[in-house]
């Protein structure tokens, strides 16, 4: 059994960074853009439409069908989907290989049925608090190019979310836990999930 924390995100509020450092300190694997580069590596379909489809639901109006690929259970369906279900092997694979610290992509709904210890969190923070940290990141100051981006990546993420699982993207009762990472700060909001890694099962 693998002890698993599951973290999803407000574009800008420091998720992956909080992740990744957590996951170095703890010496434990930390899955993102990880789980997309295993499933490149392993599909024969086109690359660039697979990147294009990471963590974006399908549109129903608009989406184009694969028929190609040896995989011909995948025949006919949009490449959003081909894609979840290729991420969600993958996850499932990784969880069996260990402790690790899974990023998006509906981790904790995959993982709930299985026999593995799974936390799920939420890393939240105010736009402004956001704003700032994409604007430095970006090296830019055009504060409304930032702010379409982050509430574009935020539609996105929730369509991807309640699309796959139903639930309500971002509403605390469907996490273990919620943490504002402008109120704590990134770097305390790791130093507990570090203290907490080895008890934090127990609570629940």
């Amino acid at each position: 059994m693998s002890k698993i924390i599951c973290i999803s995100r407000e574009y800008g509020s420091g998720g992956h960074e909080i992740a990744k450092k957590t996951a170095q300190l703890l010496g434990i694997s930390c899955l993102d853009k990880e789980i997309l580069e295993h499933v490149l590596e392993k599909s024969d379909l086109p690359n660039d439409l697979i990147v294009k489809a990471d963590e974006k639901r399908k549109n129903s109006f608009r989406y184009t069908a694969i028929y190609e690929g040896s995989n011909r259970e995948y025949y006919g369906m949009a490449i959003n989907d081909i894609l979840y279900e290729m991420e969600k092997n993958v996850i499932l694979e990784k969880a069996e290989e260990g402790d690790c610290i899974i990023v998006g992509r509906c981790a904790e709904e995959i993982l709930k049925d299985t026999d593995h210890a799974v936390v799920s969190l939420f890393i939240t923070a105010p736009l402004e608090f956001r704003l700032r940290r994409k604007m430095e990141e970006a090296g830019t100051q055009d504060r409304r190019k930032v702010e379409k981006e982050i509430k574009k990546m935020d539609k996105q993420r929730r369509a991807y979310y309640e699309y796959h699982t139903g639930k309500d993207w971002g509403i605390p009762y469907n996490y273990d836990v919620c943490l504002n990472s402008a109120s704590m700060g990134i770097n305390r909001i790791i130093d507990v999930m570090v203290d907490a890694f080895g008890s934090i099962w127990e609570v629940r």
